[in-house]
């Protein structure tokens, strides 16, 4: 069973991410590119009847991201509802009760050098309004990310700003294709997080991060999911409305 050190739980709050190398590996890890694979395969047959399979932009238009992916791919679920992921996340969290608001599936193609600008995930999970309630004062969520490929600065790979987690939600302006920048939020403070397969990254929501565009020949795959605290989230979203209740 996956435990997680003190140490490593005062550096995902201070520090704002911990990286867990090798969480999944051998058939685990296999199961879950095989999935995702499928997804690569046959993304056309959904692509004009599910607003869950995610495109580029034209004229290349290519699959990029897949919105509670289990739903199509059972393999997905059932990875994500492991105790080596949820184990981690409950302590992180500090409560054996969550609920699972992502699964997801993210992809960035050869010479593709579409980014991700800095941000934080409170925003996405709709911080500072009605349908976000933050009931532990830590963020009462838990992003975490594995890597189905290599991920390196090259195909794209994922940065962040350390400590940036303790400044809590700060509203960043955030639009697609244009690095963010404010005070506190700029790209030469961010370092560079090297995933090997298998590795997963947890972050809270108020750690700023983004992803640069890939410039390497290789597809870059990631397997994303988040958990919140009950009572945290008001916000429906795609596949599993407000969530799925987990109970370790």
């Amino acid at each position: 069973m996956v435990r997680l050190t003190k140490e490593q739980i005062e550096e995902f709050y201070e520090v704002g991410y911990v990286v867990i190398p090798g969480l999944f590996i051998g058939v685990d890890l296999q199961r879950i590119s095989r999935a995702i694979h499928g997804f690569v395969r046959t993304a056309d047959l959904y692509r004009d009847s599910s607003d869950r399979f995610v495109y580029t932009a034209p004229p290349r238009s290519r699959l990029k991201r897949v919105v509670w992916a289990g739903t199509f791919e059972d393999r997905l679920l059932l990875a994500s509802r492991t105790d080596r992921l949820l184990r981690p996340v409950s302590q992180l969290l500090g409560h054996r009760n969550l609920v699972q608001i992502i699964n997801q599936v993210h992809l960035k193609w050869p010479n593709d050098h579409t980014f991700y600008p800095l941000h934080q995930d409170s925003s996405n999970r709709r911080y500072g309004t009605e349908l976000w309630t933050d009931v532990n004062g830590k963020g009462s969520y838990v992003q975490c990310l594995t890597a189905v490929t290599e991920v390196t600065p090259s195909n794209g790979g994922l940065y962040f700003i350390p400590g940036s987690c303790k400044k809590g939600h700060l509203a960043l302006p955030y639009k697609e294709g244009v690095e963010t920048r404010t005070d506190d939020c700029r790209i030469e403070d961010a370092v560079p997080v090297i995933l090997n397969p298998g590795d997963t990254v947890f972050f809270g929501p108020y750690t700023i991060h983004g992803s640069g565009g890939n410039s390497s020949s290789e597809i870059q795959k990631l397997f994303i999911n988040g958990f919140a605290l009950q009572g945290a989230n008001r916000r429906g979203y795609p596949g599993c409305g407000l969530g799925e209740d987990i109970a370790l």
